[in-house]
């Protein structure tokens, strides 16, 4: 697949300080011409080369004879050199333009003017010996010599179909013209190697034989100019000294040397990681999904998730007790429906730290006390390695431990988990059969120091009227 800039870099649109002949224009902005374009063509995405193309239904050797798409005239631009020019096109049979037309259609120049248009010189033709018949696009290519495009002259350039016989489409695309010794943008931004803290940051050159480029990188959506500069750059380059879960921009340009620089390229956004939490650590879930967890699907308890991005985790009052309470909540209902919420990666190598989160059990939108189906199972889950699960803590009817309507907080000590990426995970499987629609509701998830005193635990509300509560 060809990589397009969708880029029209244009001497008296951009204000080149140095003169350079430069069209990249593959029209998918629009179906109507870029600015100070010209042709008697229209655009379509209809069967076109690739997103839009222009082309005019050519069939009589009246009205109706030829096609052209011309660029602007770039005034003052050329820098001397030779000027590389090529455009994709191909014949089809008017109608459904999907059958090819043969080779004797008639011609199709590439042809460049020093006199905005006055005289035309043609520098490569395609006709019945060298077209290629087919309903897919290719490609019409050819130099313009230095010779004819002296420094500081004028340069417009076009294609031009010519009918001979036969009633068919001509489409033209992905228009290119670079004068060697020009300056291009770099293509194909990426990054790499993401971590909370730094990215490696690469692209490809555009072609001018460049070593050495600029980069300016800042938090999303910020002002080129108040970014952080990287001059020298290589590529690829590393970015230091980031912030964990930020998303930001970076934009490159090439360094031609002598002064000349590419116009910049960008921008192209990448989110750094999540850094392990060191605690102490709550989550009350007054906002949902908090930075840094994670919704998943299916998999089980021992292997973990095996599809992460979202599931039926939601934010919900907890203990459907009121609003302003925070929580989320897990609908436990379909049949073979097994859902995860993942917590950050904690730090825990200092030792000497507890989980506690309050969790409660009720009846589906309602305050009353839930019930597991026998094969029904929920469970706080860690991992050392993101690879293999080991249970804290089952909730399920055999173990005879279903939190309470009104809630109950769960603690456990972590003083033998002393890993530096640990996650957590609350596991909810609604198992074969489904008798039931039930709620399963956590809230003010928190991993901390163990206290010296510790305050009582297993806190439970039950028997809730209007008027009293056990």
């Amino acid at each position: 697949m060809k990589i397009k800039l969708l880029l029209l870099l244009l001497i008296f649109a951009t204000g080149f300080s140095s003169g350079q002949v430069v069209v990249q224009e593959d029209f998918n902005a629009s179906t109507s011409l870029p600015t100070g374009w010209t042709s008697n063509g229209s655009g379509t995405s209809t069967q076109s080369c690739d997103g839009n193309s222009f082309r005019r239904n050519v069939y009589n050797t009246g009205g109706n004879s030829t096609m052209t798409l011309t660029t602007p005239n770039q005034v003052a631009s050329s820098n001397g050199n030779d000027i590389s020019v090529s455009v994709d096109y191909k014949v089809v049979d008017w109608s459904l333009a999907t059958s090819p037309t043969p080779a004797n259609f008639g011609t199709l120049e590439l042809q460049f003017s020093i006199d905005d248009g006055s005289n035309w010189t043609t520098f490569s033709t395609i006709d019945s010996s060298n077209h290629i018949v087919s309903n897919t696009c290719a490609l019409i290519s050819g130099i313009i010599p230095a010779a004819n495009v002296p420094i500081g002259s004028d340069v417009k350039i076009r294609t031009l179909n010519t009918y001979n016989s036969g009633d068919y489409y001509m489409y033209n695309d992905n228009f290119t013209a670079v004068q060697l010794g020009a300056c291009l943008s770099p293509m194909a931004l990426d990054a790499a190697n993401i971590t909370s803290s730094s990215a490696d940051l690469s692209w490809t050159s555009g072609g001018s034989g460049e070593s050495s480029w600029e980069v300016e990188y800042g938090i999303d959506g910020f002002t080129q100019g108040a970014g952080t500069t990287i001059t020298p750059a290589t590529n690829p380059v590393s970015t230091t000294g980031l912030m964990s879960n930020t998303d930001y921009d970076y934009y490159v340009r090439a360094n031609c040397g002598a002064g000349d620089y590419s116009e910049w390229a960008g921008p192209f956004s990448f989110t750094t990681l999540c850094a392990a939490e060191i605690p102490d650590y709550l989550e009350d879930f007054s906002s949902y999904i908090p930075g840094c967890w994670v919704e998943a699907v299916d998999g089980d308890p021992v292997n973990g998730p095996s599809s992460l991005g979202s599931s039926n985790w939601a934010e919900e009052e907890f203990a459907h007790l009121g609003s302003g309470l925070g929580g989320v909540d897990i609908n436990i209902y379909q049949t073979g429906d097994i859902e995860w919420l993942l917590s950050p990666q904690f730090d825990l190598s200092a030792g000497g730290y507890e989980i506690n989160l309050d969790v409660a059990f009720t009846n589906y939108n309602a305050t009353t006390q839930g019930a597991f189906d026998a094969d029904d199972d929920v469970r706080l889950l860690y991992t050392l390695d993101g690879i293999t699960w080991n249970t804290i803590v089952q909730w399920n009817a055999a173990n005879g431990n279903t939190p309470a309507a009104g809630g109950e907080t769960f603690n456990a000590d972590l003083s033998a988990i002393t890993g530096s990426n640990v996650q957590f995970a609350i596991y909810s499987d609604e198992g074969a059969t489904a008798t039931g629609d039930k709620d399963f509701h956590i809230d003010n998830f928190q991993v901390r120091t163990i206290p010296s005193c510790q305050e009582p635990t297993n806190l439970a509300v039950t028997n809730i009227t209007a008027t009293s509560a056990t």
